[in-house]
């Protein structure tokens, strides 16, 4: 009796335990279903759907929307690509700016140096414009000192210039003193003078004129003009003087004597005391 109530105990306690796991066992599948489909495992959104009941917590999802369910670290990826793309087009641009630049100021230097370059050719064509202007005016003067001289005095002076020059001061005279003061002059100096501005064989006033601009004054031509100035009185040495070139005038200063010299510096101080600074300068340098 008693084997008998335990033995159906036993088959009552069993098959509550069956009845538990029939129970059970569709909650379970259903749980790791779930989590399958939580995870990403598996999708059975489509399947669930179907279902009754069931299916109401399985909605349709809008495929629109799905782009937007990124990840974290994908988004901020996805930023980063971004900033540096845009980021590489803004450094494009500004290398080309740079270049465009050095372009266009290499551009600017070469225009600034061109008109630099202008500038000092015009500068130059002004300074002897200028030379030539005061030259031209030098010359005059010192015809018009000639002159007035004794022909005979002027001829000597003329005699130990260059001819080019003696051939300007004679044009710039006065037709009648111009021919008394060549008439002084050496028949050899005043016959190549007249050859040059004659109405001669046209290659012999070539030759003429080409052998006035090489003439040259030697020594004895400066000692010559200094000895002629020394006996004149110094302002008027000085006022002759003032009309030629600094160079002559320095070694014309330099073949005098010291007192003949200093007294005509001293004139020259007294009328232009900067080419009479000019002049003493140029007189303490070697010849040559």
């Amino acid at each position: 009796m008693a084997d008998t109530e335990a033995a159906q105990g036993e088959k009552k306690g069993m098959s509550t335990m069956t009845l538990f796991f029939l129970l059970a066992l569709p909650v379970v599948l259903l749980a790791g279903l779930a989590a399958a489909q939580m995870t990403g495992l598996v999708d059975l959104s489509p399947h669930l759907r179907s279902l009754p009941v069931i299916g109401s917590f399985f909605p349709q999802r809008d495929p629109a929307s799905e782009g937007f369910q990124q990840t974290l670290e994908e988004h901020r990826i996805a930023q980063l690509q971004a900033e540096k793309e845009a980021l590489d087009a803004k450094l494009a641009e500004m290398q080309a700016a740079a270049a465009s630049a050095q372009s266009t100021a290499s551009q600017d230097d070469a225009v600034k140096q061109q008109k630099v370059e202008l500038e000092q050719q015009l500068a130059a064509l002004k300074e002897q414009a200028e030379k030539d202007k005061q030259a031209q005016a030098d010359r005059e003067k010192l015809a018009e000192r000639l002159s007035v001289m004794k022909p005979a005095s002027a001829a000597k002076i003329m005699e130990n210039l260059p001819d080019d020059m003696v051939n300007q001061l004679l044009n710039g005279m006065d037709v009648d003193k111009a021919a008394k003061i060549t008439a002084a002059l050496s028949p050899a100096r005043a016959a190549r003078l007249s050859m040059a501005t004659g109405d001669g064989d046209a290659a012999a006033r070539k030759k003429a004129d080409s052998d006035l601009k090489k003439s040259e004054l030697t020594k004895s031509n400066y000692q010559n003009l200094a000895q002629t100035m020394a006996a004149m009185k110094a302002d008027d040495a000085a006022m002759l003087m003032e009309q030629l070139p600094d160079e002559m005038t320095a070694s014309i200063l330099r073949e005098m004597n010291k007192d003949a010299a200093g007294k005509v510096l001293s004139a020259l101080t007294y009328t232009n005391p900067t080419r009479a600074a000019r002049l003493v300068n140029l007189m303490g340098r070697p010849e040559g």
